[in-house]
């Protein structure tokens, strides 16, 4: 069923991942109740490009000046229609602005599962407001939940720098105007939508640690077996002399930078395989570096880069599974093929890996030296 309504409407929308989403609505005094009916809107029709239900995405609503209300609970509206209906009649206070206010209520009650929270959903949530205030620490105590804080910024007295400390990302972060908020929709209900949300935006592993985007929340692999959960070395940075008497103290003029031992990865590999006539071989490549980490791996066969194409021919997969399939195997497949393994301090090859028809005559090319 549509809805019409004084604002655009999608009833059956297009993200239909798990989220668990709270607006968060500035109705300080600054708003005005004119454009908090533009709001409104603006927060229906983002509504209106999910689908929602208990096993897709759930909203609640908080608005907020020198303290936050609930307007309505995660776990209240099931459908569309009956959340834009019951935004449409959200009354406009007026007040102060308290956005420290509106980041507490979210994590000791919004997000909550007596709030209707789900354990296996997404957390995100959105933050509209037309003005300034502090924060204390917040932000940090939302995101330590899980939650992914968005920030749109309405007006001219907005503190920009504020809403980026906010934020999940600076990318996350909209500034704009009453008279145009509602062009910025539909980026926002896509950036929102759970199944779109990169967790690994803005590269939080240090140290060469990759970042493995999960539902809400992202994981680093960290080298060397580092277990920091950005894999930050306490170690690794600049370092100054200073010396202290009755005079007073000193300092040493440079800064000596101290970082781990740097070495080449270790590749190791099968030295050759037989394999039968149209059937599937994968070549094992396995490799380690302690610091600096793999950023880098390639298969070749006689030198040449292999690349998985559209043929199908080859598949190859990630850094934590470097193997090499080759599929249909024919006799133009045999020969000589190697893996690399390369970080920032350089590239390392493997040995030379045969692999030919089981049963069948491959000769290795021999290397003649010319005669002068």
């Amino acid at each position: 069923m549509i809805v019409w309504s004084s604002h655009l409407s999608y009833a059956d929308g297009s993200c239909a991942s798990k989220g668990d989403i709270v607006f968060l609505l500035d109705e300080s005094g600054s708003i005005g109740s004119s454009n908090f009916e533009r709001i409104k809107s603006f927060v229906s029709t983002i509504v209106g490009q999910f689908s929602v239900g208990n096993d897709t995405n759930q909203f609640s609503v908080v608005n907020f000046e020198s303290s936050a209300r609930e307007i309505f609970p995660l776990n209240r509206y099931q459908t569309v229609s009956s959340i834009q209906s019951a935004i449409s009649i959200i009354s406009f206070s007026s007040g102060g602005t308290s956005i420290g206010s509106a980041l507490n209520y979210a994590r000791m009650y919004s997000f909550t599962t007596t709030r209707g929270a789900r354990l296996d959903g997404a957390k995100i949530a959105v933050l509209i407001t037309d003005g300034q205030s502090s924060l204390s620490d917040e932000p940090e105590r939302l995101k330590a939940m899980g939650v992914t804080i968005f920030c749109v910024g309405v007006g001219t007295g907005v503190n920009s720098a504020v809403l980026r400390s906010v934020a999940t990302h600076n990318d996350y972060t909209y500034l704009t105007t009453f008279d145009v908020l509602n062009l910025i929709a539909e980026e926002l209900s896509n950036r929102t939508c759970a199944d779109d949300i990169n967790d690994c935006l803005g590269e939080p592993c240090l140290n060469g640690g990759t970042c493995e985007d999960q539902f809400g929340k992202y994981v680093c692999h960290c080298q060397g077996g580092n277990t920091d959960p950005n894999c930050y070395l306490p170690d690794v940075g600049n370092y100054r002399c200073q010396a202290t008497n009755t005079a007073g103290i000193g300092q040493s003029e440079q800064m000596i930078y101290l970082d781990l031992r740097q070495g080449y990865p270790n590749v190791v590999t099968t030295g050759s395989y037989a394999v039968n006539a149209s059937s599937n071989v994968t070549l094992t490549c396995n490799f380690t570096s302690s610091y600096p980490p793999v950023q880098l791996m390639q298969w070749y066969k006689y030198d040449s880069d292999i690349t998985t194409g559209l043929t199908g021919k080859y598949i190859w997969g990630t850094l934590q599974n470097p193997s090499l399939t080759i599929t249909d195997f024919q006799p133009d497949d045999q020969g000589i093929y190697k893996c690399s393994a390369s970080n920032s301090h350089g590239t390392r090859n493997s040995s030379d890996i045969v692999v030919y028809l089981d049963g069948g005559f491959f000769y290795l090319p021999q290397l003649i030296p010319c005669k002068t």
